[in-house]
């Protein structure tokens, strides 16, 4: 479960250590969730990024060339 919530890898690690859990039990919790956890974003990832990639191929450039021009009146304005 401390692979799936944010900051609570650590945690994890002091609580097991102090009940005293076997390395080898937590070493398969780890790659267990690790295993899970990367399948799962991996398969969302492949998903939705087509999906969101054939709309970025139109909306990319127009983005990259708005934060182009806010980047460069950002530095003109800071200098003056």
């Amino acid at each position: 479960m401390a692979r799936f919530i944010s900051a609570v890898h650590l945690p994890f690690y002091i609580a097991s250590g102090f009940f005293k859990l076997s390395f080898a039990k937590v070493l398969f919790y780890v790659m267990t969730s690790a295993a899970l956890y990367l399948s799962i974003a991996f398969g969302l990832f492949h998903i939705f990024g087509e999906i969101a990639g054939e709309k970025m191929r139109i909306y990319l450039p127009i983005l990259a060339f708005t934060f182009l021009i806010i980047y460069f009146l950002a530095a003109k304005f800071k200098k003056t």
